[in-house]
């Protein structure tokens, strides 16, 4: 038995042993790998520790109530957040960096039913099964046809319904080639009637700091959704526009105590 596996064994070993003396919640990273015994924690606070192991940015975590006894060991961060999150509505918006996809940001988009059996997870789309393309090499592609001035596969690459690594890019090198054209999509895919198409979109308003993006945000701000408004806001926060600012100075003062609090601390951060 290789020297690697051991270590494995041997660490999930200690990892369920310290979690049984513990009697309480457990998170581990280590070399890439989550293990998690939730030990009946608020799910919130296991995000929470995730969050500060791996970087991950979690938001709209603090919406959740529910509680969990999820444990696994050594699991990929995404197969991980899957398992944690399984009566959960999320989106994982992925990266590339050199040259390999990693987890950046979990958007929380609410609680669903236990009995629903509804799950939202856009990870990947009907699009990637169907093509039957792994993710890296429809990156690469992407990267080629930016290259090459396609700006047709990049729109349609724009376009596609899902919160991956290539979506990312494609609206990346578009923004660059034509930005009026990122904008369109962006502003399309931010009036979605689909939640988690509406939330890449508002995502990508973050570098589209025009009158009808600042429009589109502030009406994010009434959405019934707590993730819809949690997104807008920090999209927000981040425009250099004072119509922008003014927003989000009236969600700090405003009726609505799912953002109040959340404003209040964007404007204190952004006055140190």
């Amino acid at each position: 038995m290789s020297a690697s596996i051991w270590a494995i064994l041997i660490g999930s070993l200690l990892f369920g042993l310290a979690a049984a003396q513990g009697r309480g919640p457990a998170v581990e990273w280590h070399s890439q790998q989550l293990s998690v015994n939730g030990a009946g924690a608020p799910l919130s606070k296991i995000l929470s520790e995730i969050a500060g192991q791996t970087g991950i940015e979690v938001q709209g975590g603090n919406v959740l109530r529910q509680t969990t006894d999820a444990k696994f060991v050594d699991l990929p961060l995404n197969q991980g957040l899957r398992q944690l999150l399984r009566n959960v509505n999320f989106a994982i918006v992925e990266k590339s960096s050199g040259g390999k996809v990693r987890c950046e940001k979990l958007l929380i988009l609410g609680e669903r039913s236990r009995e629903s059996g509804q799950e939202l997870d856009w990870t990947q789309s009907e699009h990637q099964r169907k093509s039957g393309l792994h993710a890296e090499e429809r990156l690469q592609q992407v990267y080629k046809a930016g290259e090459r001035g396609n700006l047709e596969r990049l729109k349609r690459e724009a376009s596609i319904n899902t919160a991956d690594a290539t979506r990312t890019a494609a609206l990346d090198l578009l923004r660059q080639k034509d930005p009026a054209a990122a904008a369109q999509i962006a502003l399309t895919a931010a009036n979605s009637s689909d939640l988690g198409e509406r939330v890449i979109g508002l995502e990508a308003l973050a570098s589209v700091n025009s009158p009808a993006a600042i429009e589109t945000l502030g009406q994010a701000l009434l959405d019934p959704d707590e993730g819809i408004k949690q997104t807008a806001l920090t999209v927000l926060a981040g425009l250099s526009s004072p119509a922008a600012r003014r927003l989000v100075q009236e969600a700090a003062v405003g009726f609505d105590p799912a953002i109040r609090g959340a404003a209040e601390n964007l404007l204190h951060s952004d006055t140190h």
